[in-house]
């Protein structure tokens, strides 16, 4: 799974070069993902607040295939949340907007300046660094 945005309509998920609409909010598509991890979204976000000492953009941890990082708040509109492992690179299209290549060679544009999603970006591989499973 490459990225979830959230539409007008419920949540538009890429997967392996396919783009599925489903009539869901962001947070009970990450619900039912954590539900297969035996845990809720918000219990999931509270543990690691918890445990690593996290304020806010805490990255959306399922597995260990699946964490996202939001480039905007999620209860807005054109929220995008990106799966960190499936990022092949970052690039800066101009002034104002940044691609996210994936793994699969596909290509998002997104209309956030280049530094922030490297922020998050690099905040989100800071993170996956200090996950200890003992």
């Amino acid at each position: 799974m490459e990225y979830i945005k959230r539409t007008a309509h419920g949540v538009s998920v890429a997967e392996r070069g396919q783009t599925r609409t489903l009539k869901v909010g962001i947070r009970q598509f990450f619900g039912k993902m954590l539900l297969r991890e035996h845990t809720t979204y918000e219990g999931r976000i509270q543990a690691l607040k918890k445990r690593y000492g996290l304020k806010n953009n805490v990255p959306i941890y399922i597995d260990e295939d699946h964490c996202f990082y939001t480039t905007k708040n999620l209860r807005e509109y054109d929220s995008v949340c990106i799966n960190y492992h499936s990022v092949l690179s970052v690039r800066e299209k101009s002034n104002k907007e940044t691609e996210i290549v994936f793994k699969d060679l596909s290509i998002l544009a997104l209309p956030i300046p280049y530094a922030t999603i490297m922020r998050k970006h690099a905040k989100t591989a800071q993170f996956l660094r200090t996950l200890s499973f003992s």
